[in-house]
């Protein structure tokens, strides 16, 4: 009998100004892909394979929803691209939900903060902001700075560097539930107020573990979430959006342990070739 293949991860980056989310399927281990999700109709657009890995922590989508940053490790393609001027890791942009590269910084190695949108017209790239490979040039309306923007900008400047994931205080204490030790919390009031989301990853036996809980403000009840949930947030209509076992879920924050509704199985996806449109080879 044959092993079922394990489900893949998802990662959810939400726009901050339109319905609109990416979602990176990451599985089989050297793929990737990308699809576009309307959250407004909940319609999925998949789209275009890497073989590679992208660094999930190290991505962002523009306010809009247009485009896409993203930081990429493709080992197998690195001899055969030196001799033009690429490497095996890399920042770029590109239209969601495809990888085709409009603009492109090379990197050296995976120490880079990858990128992020400030807003649509200013993107952070990397560590200086190097200039992008020739075949890959940014437009000229589009802004790009380096670290040093984001490393002296106000707190209002950079507050959607975490996707509105409110930081606390560390702390050094075991979970009661979990029984692991904490190493970084944050929370995420719901849009309307109502509920608030918490967040508190930690150490497990080397891996970074994400636990979530949810607080009714009204009652103060505390409900600390249970099962395989890789990732929970609101999206833009104030859903509790949860990831779990390669399904994308909508719950009801009255019962949060809850699957609620079914939006996407990401499950079952092979990988094959996609080209892109031409739309999607033009800033």
């Amino acid at each position: 009998m044959s092993t079922p293949a394990p489900p893949p991860r998802l990662t959810v980056i939400f726009a901050r100004e339109a319905h609109k989310a990416v979602i990176i399927r990451r599985g089989p281990a050297s793929y990737a892909r990308l699809s576009l999700w309307d959250t407004d109709t909940d319609m999925v657009e998949h789209g275009q394979w890497l073989r590679g890995r992208v660094y999930e922590n190290k991505c962002d989508l523009s306010p809009d929803g247009l485009l896409f940053v993203y930081f990429a490790l493709q080992e197998h393609e690195r001899r055969q691209s030196q001799e033009e001027g690429y490497t095996g890791t890399y920042t770029a942009i590109s239209r969601p939900p495809y990888f085709t590269a409009l603009g492109l910084w090379v990197e050296h190695g995976t120490y880079t903060f990858g990128g992020r949108f400030i807003d649509n017209q200013t993107v952070f790239v990397g560590h200086e902001c190097e200039e992008a490979h020739a075949n890959h040039q940014p437009p000229g309306w589009l802004k790009c700075v380096g670290f040093d923007v984001i490393r002296d900008a106000s707190p209002e400047h950079t507050a959607h560097y975490n996707a509105g994931w409110i930081a606390d205080a560390p702390t050094n204490v075991k979970n009661p539930t979990w029984n692991i030790d904490i190493v970084l919390n944050a929370h995420k009031p719901d849009p309307a107020g109502r509920y608030v989301l918490e967040r508190q990853q930690a150490h497990e036996y080397g891996d970074i573990v994400t636990i979530y809980a949810l607080v009714d403000t009204k009652t103060d009840k505390r409900t600390e979430i249970t099962g395989k949930v890789a990732q929970m947030d609101w999206d833009q209509r104030g859903r509790l959006i949860c990831v779990s076992e390669g399904k994308l879920w909508a719950r009801d924050p009255a019962d949060p342990n809850a699957k609620g509704t079914l939006i996407e199985d990401f499950n079952g996806q092979t990988f094959e070739p996609i080209a892109s449109p031409d739309w999607a080879k033009q800033w």
